[in-house]
């Protein structure tokens, strides 16, 4: 009797195992459907995969915006009309083609007059001196207008002329190199760190946010000419730079890009590598200001600049009143009464603050 009991609870036993091997099976083939249903790529309307080099506007990005004439290497594309259409539209939009007052030579920051007449020059000679014509830069209105003829010149030659010297530039929280061209040209490196598609973390600090050239198309012309370029980091960046620093922070990554992360403040580390794919990466290129030496002017800093401080606030942020300080103060300075309150440098200040706004800088 107890041989006959011991079978029966074993085969009891048995056929409930097969039950809940088949049962836990089911259920692992629903998950993994599920699962490999979810991890489907999706495809965002409205994005192209395209890398664009063009003139551009800043901060940022670092969306990049491509104008006629601009180099375009397609990748994949959704039916949709390209960037340098889209911006070519914006651009003979009438907001863009309104009339402007002439401008005396009291405005000029600098203006080049050569000796030689512009019909002796040859061809490269005109595009070589191109490069010192960006030098009208407006004083009161703006750093250039909108209709310069110099403009698609000088954006042209940032896109294409050759780097021949590569060096870090100094001071601020991120990596920036100043490229020098040979025509004695520069613009300022700035990598891109995001795709256009991506968003920047909430969680990432502040000041590390991409740049999003916005200037010249929110119709600011504040800053300089910004243009997009695929630079190769071995023969455009370590082989030409005599800047031994930024050399020792080269190393291949494990799937073999070449990689570099510079010398700055915050984001410089092997954790905020810049990593071609696997040698050339895309960023920003900005012309520089001409030398002090040859357009002398003057900075003002904002009261309400941000903090790049991690533990430390501004001071507008943690004092209630320093509207009413800096209010106080303005009135008080006879140096600053002339261009507060008889010029158009309050109005040109919360016209930077807007754009500071809406490019996301602190």
């Amino acid at each position: 009797m107890r041989v006959c009991t011991r079978r029966r609870s074993r085969t009891l036993r048995m056929w409930l195992l097969i039950v809940f091997l088949s049962l836990h099976l089911l259920v692992v083939s629903l998950v993994l459907s599920i699962y490999h249903t979810s991890c489907e790529l999706h495809s965002y309307p409205g994005i192209q995969t395209s890398i664009i080099f063009s003139i551009q506007n800043r901060s940022t990005p670092t969306s990049k915006m491509a104008t006629a004439g601009s180099v375009t290497q397609e990748v994949e594309t959704d039916g949709t009309a390209d960037d340098p259409a889209k911006l070519e539209a914006l651009y003979s939009h009438p907001l863009y083609n309104l009339p402007t007052p002439p401008v005396s030579d009291g405005d000029w920051l600098l203006k080049v007059r050569t000796k030689i007449k512009e019909e002796e020059l040859s061809t490269q000679q005109w595009l070589s001196a191109n490069e010192d014509r960006y030098d009208p830069i407006l004083w009161n209105a703006s750093m250039y207008q909108q209709k310069d003829p110099n403009l698609s010149s000088l954006t042209q030659q940032m896109i294409s002329h050759r780097i021949f010297s590569a060096v870090q530039k100094s001071g601020g929280t991120q990596l920036k190199l100043v490229m020098s061209f040979p025509n004695y040209g520069q613009a300022l490196f700035k990598p891109m760190k995001q795709e256009r598609h991506e968003e920047t973390d909430v969680n990432l600090y502040y000041f590390s946010d991409f740049e999003r050239h916005l200037d010249r198309i929110l119709g600011f012309r504040r800053v300089p000419p910004v243009v997009g370029r695929l630079i190769n980091v071995i023969k455009e960046i370590k082989d030409i730079t005599t800047d031994h620093k930024l050399v020792t922070t080269f190393f291949t990554s494990p799937v073999g890009n070449t990689c570099f992360y510079g010398q700055c403040s915050y984001y410089c580390s092997t954790g905020y590598a810049i990593c071609g794919r696997p040698l050339k990466i895309e960023g920003s290129m900005a012309a520089m200001l001409p030398d002090l030496s040859l357009a002398p002017r003057r900075s003002w800093r904002s009261p309400w600049r941000g903090s790049y401080s991690r533990s430390k606030l501004a001071q507008w942020v943690e004092n209630v009143l320093f509207k009413e300080i800096v209010h106080s103060k303005l009135l008080n300075l006879k140096s600053f009464q002339p261009l507060f309150f008889f010029s158009t440098r309050l109005v040109d200040l919360i016209d930077l603050s807007i754009l500071d706004f809406l490019m996301s800088e602190s």
